[in-house]
Formats: structure tokens, C-alpha cells, sequence
């Protein structure tokens, strides 16, 4: 039992690390490029 605890506690600080490496990237988002023929959509 202690060490199925353990290795719970072993899972939780790998997948907490491993979710802070994706936190550090940032996302750079291209703005859309007009195609031939549509308007283009306006956000209220």
C-alpha cells in the first residue's frame, strides 16, 4: 500500500513537470490572409 502511495505521489510531480515544460512556449497566431472573392468576417 505505501508504495502504490508513492508512486501515485512519483506520477503527480512527473505529469506536473512534464505540463510546465508545454507552459513555457508561447503561440504566435498568424493572422488570416484574405482570400479571392469573400469578404472578410468582422467579430462584434
Amino acid at each position: 500500500m505505501r508504495a502504490i502511495v508513492l508512486f501515485l505521489i512519483f506520477l503527480n510531480l512527473a505529469f506536473f513537470y512534464w505540463a510546465s515544460e508545454f507552459d513555457s512556449k508561447e503561440v504566435v497566431l498568424e493572422t488570416p490572409k484574405e482570400v479571392f472573392g469573400y469578404k472578410p468576417i468582422k467579430l462584434l
